[in-house]
């Protein structure tokens, strides 16, 4: 069972609500190639927060990077870009998303240290998604790439994460890519 308020989220409703969050689309502003889901992309982040606990990851960390989108599901994927474009719209959704979370029995307390690492982990798994948009042909996330790229870079990544940084923007320009 997971923690509800007010009472226990029971396994089919915990599933039903996952799967649902799971299908929510990302990149719903920018042209791609192949869908990309909060399921595909919580996947790539519990990868990646993974590497970045060199294979040893507390299960809390993992389960807040399987669940860290599933509130859009509710309230909608507001791209990064915009809340940070219109800080007041970035207050409202993460006080909405963290009152759906909690709603649903799944939030989750972090460390600092913790929530910086799955962040880094978030933003490296949108900047590997766009380098497979690349590879495919995609060259319109250039603005997307670059400003993911910038705002891991303002994080002071941790070690693994500047190695994953240096890796993923050596593919990007390899295809091509070019930071803006």
């Amino acid at each position: 069972m997971v923690e509800k308020a007010g009472g226990k989220l029971n396994p089919i409703e915990f599933v039903n609500f996952a799967r649902q969050g799971g299908q929510i689309r990302r990149f719903h502003m920018r042209p791609t190639l192949h869908t990309s889901t909060v399921a595909a992309h919580s996947f790539g982040v519990a990868c990646i927060v993974n590497a970045l606990y060199e294979g040893d990851p507390p299960v809390k960390v993992l389960q807040a990077a399987l669940y860290h989108d599933l509130a859009e599901c509710i309230v909608g994927d507001i791209p990064r870009h915009t809340k940070r474009i219109f800080p007041e719209i970035g207050r409202l959704v993460e006080v909405a998303e963290s009152d759906v979370m909690r709603e649903h029995g799944l939030e989750l307390t972090l460390e600092l240290e913790e929530e910086k690492l799955l962040q880094e982990a978030d933003l490296l798994e949108m900047l590997y998604y766009i380098v497979e948009e690349r590879r495919m042909g995609n060259q319109m996330l250039d603005s997307a790439f670059g400003n993911g790229a910038r705002y891991l870079e303002e994080m002071r990544p941790s070690k693994v994460a500047m190695m994953l940084q240096h890796d993923v923007i050596s593919h990007y320009l390899a295809l091509g890519g070019v930071i803006v």
